[in-house]
């Protein structure tokens, strides 16, 4: 009974010390330091490409100060932050005395975790809405279509340790015509069953290997049916997205995309194609558009 009221006592002095927030310069011996002090014990593990991530964007110089803080509760504990602080130390192997500003909670209540980790992570979507951007959802998918490309030329989707939201910014400063190019085909492309993104990314590549008019031409072909001629591809591509959806199932994204490129170079090409000849499989590579 002793030992309960004593517990009890002392986490009734702890609370009452007043949380207090600073910023910090972070170097990797204060970042190791309070690494050091983690309540392992009721931490989620370190994953390595979050990590990797966030090491990425600070050797970039793209880090942030932001609201979300290194937290350590009232017994001096780290319960927040560990995955930054990890990353300065791991961006410091590669660049040595790196600084890196944080704001730094201290104090904070014994509780203070539980109710931290029922926050849920803000999407790159949700980023672009706060910044103000129109279909913003819309443009965050496009642009991970389109850096699935950059990163591999294949339409694979990006590395998780490479998707920063710094990296997406980046990719809608180089081209905000994204941002014309989505409300222009969204109709179109839901009404053709055709995902907005796919749509977005392609007809923005077409337009670069060919012209504006030739990528209009050939999804209204695709979308809406308009100019369509026997043994056209885009027939057959329209056919094999329906059938999909009459089925209830689901095309993979990647092989929406190796069909449509496929289909692309038959109709620049002026070839005819049947059904038995327009194929891609998941392990094929999507060839360049031409």
């Amino acid at each position: 009974m002793t030992t309960v009221t004593h517990r009890r006592r002392t986490e009734s002095v702890l609370s009452e010390s007043k949380p207090i927030f600073k910023v910090i310069r972070f170097t990797v011996e204060p970042a190791t330091e309070f690494l050091a002090t983690a309540d392992q014990l009721h931490q989620r593990r370190i994953k390595p490409l979050i990590v990797r991530g966030y090491a990425d964007m600070m050797l970039r110089g793209e880090w942030t100060l932001t609201n979300d803080a290194i937290c350590k509760d009232v017994r001096g504990r780290l319960i927040n932050g560990r995955h930054r602080l990890s990353a300065i130390v791991l961006a410091d192997e590669e660049m040595p005395g790196i600084a890196i500003d944080m704001l730094v909670g201290l104090n904070l209540p014994l509780d203070s975790m539980v109710a931290t980790d029922k926050g849920a992570a803000r999407s790159f979507g949700d980023q672009f809405m706060i910044q103000g951007e129109k279909y913003a959802h819309a443009l965050a998918a496009t642009i991970n279509v389109e850096l699935g490309f950059e990163a591999n030329g294949d339409w694979h989707p990006p590395a998780g340790a490479r998707a920063t939201f710094p990296r997406f910014q980046e990719f809608l400063d180089d081209y905000p015509e994204l941002r014309e190019i989505i409300p222009a085909w969204s109709g179109a492309a839901k009404n053709g069953r055709f995902p907005v993104p796919v749509v977005a990314s392609l007809w923005r590549r077409m337009s670069e290997v060919a012209t504006e008019e030739e990528a209009d031409d050939f999804w209204a072909g695709v979308l809406n049916g308009v100019n369509l001629y026997d043994g056209d591809p885009r027939v057959v591509l329209r056919d094999r997205v329906a059938q999909t959806k009459r089925f209830n199932q689901s095309m993979p994204r990647r092989i929406m995309i190796g069909l449509t490129v496929k289909t692309w170079n038959y109709w620049r090409a002026g070839q005819s194609v049947s059904t038995k000849s327009l194929i891609f499989r998941a392990t094929d590579t999507v060839r360049p558009l031409s």
